[in-house]
């Protein structure tokens, strides 16, 4: 959670980095595809694979996640597919509150 220290004064534990994260948020324009139906997504905890006829992708994710808990989301408007995914617990959880 990122709080009024955090957004005014600098002074949480948060930074833009991974290491005090509780998740990746992943947006991939994808302007070749009308739905989801032709797009196939494997997240394993390490890495996201993505592809479709007009698209291949293969990700290394900077940190181990939780990936039975990953989730997917079309916006048909934009062409955007957003896959969101909890970060597993890490060696700089003591930075978070």
């Amino acid at each position: 959670m990122v709080g009024a220290e955090d957004i005014f004064l600098g002074m949480g534990t948060k930074d833009p980095g991974t290491t005090s994260s509780d998740g990746l948020r992943m947006t991939f324009h994808l302007p070749k595809e009308k739905d989801m139906s032709g797009i196939e997504v494997d997240v394993t905890d390490t890495e996201i694979n993505l592809s479709t006829a007009n698209y291949v992708l293969r990700h290394i994710l900077p940190r181990s996640v939780q990936s039975n808990a990953a989730r997917a989301h079309w916006c048909s408007n934009k062409f955007e597919l957003t896959i969101t995914v909890p970060l597993n617990p890490g060696e700089f959880d003591f930075l978070k509150h």
